[in-house]
């Protein structure tokens, strides 16, 4: 179902009862979150990543705490005086001591070192998401690729009329602290920056999930909501990289009927095109969610933007000759020509229908949902309506259509909703107080049934959960005595498909996982053995009774269940 705009009013129609002239609504200024971002690697890196990898004060020295940490380092170092003679120790000791409570230095003050002599690279423990960061991820998903060999290498390649992208992305690395080589090539007419750095590659690959060439890359998540300046820094390092501008100033002369005319033609467009999918998807509600309203070519991944106001906006994100083309449309305009292929109005727009036709569905569909559980944004920013939900929503929706609107059950649907993103991050938050990161962190879900004592798992918050446990990196395993096998995946949140099959609960079970997360209580299960063997409990529908134990090792969400899941 689409959403259209008929007489300023907003209407749900079926594709196939859409018609040529219909007004189909397109967002803009898509939400925000104004909370400052940053990457922190030692929380991020999994325990296999930490061998090599060495840590550094950015300021003073270890030896400044020498009594406080030389009962301790004995523990764990040999030769545990290198710390103090070299000023740097080995990251899986630094993060030993830190869960001791020994640690005087936070990962803000350190740095992550790798390699000797000339191989040797730093970079900051904990990186700022800031608008030059973002500028640099937007070099990287146009320009960049990741080649792996004894370390990960990545490499920009510019070309090298692009003098302003190249100065810019080595001042970025400069501030960032990240070495880099460069060289140039005559042959192809390129300039190639690389970064000989393990950690740095681990970041993009890995971390941020960046993909490693032009077919996979996309834009980490965190950024698609971040505050402005950072959308506006990414999508200029985006649009330098694999934008393009096309600027048309001529005179044009004809005869008709005798006589000799001229036209004067001043036109511009910016483009831009993406081998990756999905990059393509999200350049798009990019865009979008920055107010501008881009035009798409038909069956290539290719965008433009069009008019005076747009292209005035968009000037400022450019660089070397793409910039100089836009000012060289500016400067030669005569007159402010009206915008034909969208109509806006305000925070969202609408573009006309042109053609209606039936065309073979897609495997995969990508969306962002909004607030309101019925309305979500798809493909090229359009807003479009979910088919009839399921169960309790279904009153609402019928509802919908005699005016009538059920205020607690969209309310209700809503926080359930919310619910999976909340339990994930209680995981996270309480693996966190543990010194662990949830990356490669193994955790047991017990129950994956949509309600207690049943085999139906269709509308499942399990799925979502495990879903958003697998793509930050977790090892998921699951009990459930009602469901042997449990499905998930194949959607945007955790591309993959995957077929899980429950695991026995036995003690061994639950004391090998870093973290127990019940989401469905089924009533067979004894609750008093997880949360004796379990070494950190999530329990998400409170199927255990208040813990006498340490609250660090049991994460309750509410009020306490009924004595007899106990």
């Amino acid at each position: 179902p689409m959403i259209t705009l008929e007489q300023e009013r907003f209407l749900v129609k079926r594709a196939d009862a859409l018609k040529p002239g219909n007004a189909l609504v397109v967002a803009k200024y898509l939400p925000a979150d104004p909370t400052p971002l940053s990457v922190d690697l030692i929380a991020e890196l999994p325990e296999s990543e930490y061998r090599g990898v060495r840590v550094k004060p950015k300021r003073g020295s270890f030896g400044t705490y020498r009594a406080q940490l030389a009962p301790h380092l004995k523990k764990h170092l040999k030769y545990y005086g290198d710390v103090f003679r070299h000023n740097t120790m080995p990251l899986a000791t630094y993060v030993a001591l830190e869960r001791e409570g020994v640690m005087p230095i936070p990962h803000r003050e350190v740095l992550l070192c790798t390699g000797r002599g000339p191989s040797y690279s730093s970079i900051p423990a904990v990186l700022a998401l800031n608008a030059d960061f973002a500028r640099l991820l937007g070099y990287y998903l146009s320009e960049g690729c990741i080649t792996a060999d004894r370390s990960l290498r990545t490499r920009f390649t510019f070309s090298t009329d692009e003098r302003e992208l190249i100065a810019d992305l080595k001042a970025i690395l400069k501030r960032f602290g990240l070495k880099h080589s460069a060289y140039k090539d005559k042959r192809c007419n390129s300039y190639h920056i690389k970064v000989s750095s393990r950690l740095f590659g681990l970041l993009l690959r890995d971390i941020l999930r960046c993909g490693t060439n032009s077919y996979d890359m996309q834009i980490p998540p965190r950024l698609m909501t971040a505050p402005t300046g950072i959308r506006l820094a990414l999508l200029s390092g985006l649009l330098r990289g694999d934008g393009d501008v096309h600027h048309t100033q001529e005179t044009r002369s004809y005869i008709k009927k005798g006589k000799t005319y001229s036209h004067y033609i001043n036109t511009a467009a910016v483009g831009y095109f993406s081998a990756s999918p999905i990059l393509f998807q999200q350049t798009v509600l990019l865009l979008q969610s920055l107010g501008f309203v881009p035009t798409f070519k038909r069956d290539k991944p290719q965008l433009r933007l069009y008019g005076a106001e747009q292209l005035a906006r968009v000037k400022p994100l450019l660089a070397d000759v793409k910039q100089e083309r836009l000012e060289a449309y500016e400067q030669g305009r005569r007159k402010r020509m009206p915008t034909t292929q969208s109509q806006d109005h305000g925070t969202f727009a609408t573009v006309r229908v042109r053609q209606v036709a039936l065309v073979p569905s897609v495997p995969t569909v990508y969306s962002l949902e909004t607030d309101e559980p019925h309305i979500f944004v798809t493909s090229y920013g359009l807003a479009v309506h979910n088919c009839i939900p399921v169960d309790p929503y279904y009153l609402s929706w019928k509802a919908r259509e005699y005016d009538f609107y059920t205020k607690f059950i969209e309310l209700a649907a809503e926080v359930n909703q919310e619910m999976p993103y909340h339990a994930v991050h209680l995981v996270t938050e309480a693996l966190s107080r543990q010194g662990r990161s949830l990356r490669g962190a193994k955790v047991l879900v017990l129950g994956v049934a949509f309600k207690p004592d049943v085999d139906d798992p269709r509308n499942s918050p399990a799925e979502r959960i495990i879903e958003l446990l697998l793509a930050r990196g977790a090892d998921v395993r699951y009990h459930d005595p009602h469901i042997s096998h449990f499905h998930i995946g194949g959607d945007v949140f955790y591309r993959p498909n995957v077929t899980l099959e429950s695991v026995p609960l036995t003690n061994d079970e639950l004391s090998a996982a870093d973290c127990v997360v019940i989401v469905t209580g089924h009533h067979s299960l004894d609750y008093r053995q997880v949360a004796e063997k379990a070494r950190l409990l999530v329990d998400c529908c409170n199927a255990t009774a208040p813990p006498t134990h340490s609250p660090d090792r049991v994460v309750r969400l509410g009020a306490p269940f009924p004595p007899k899941l106990t």
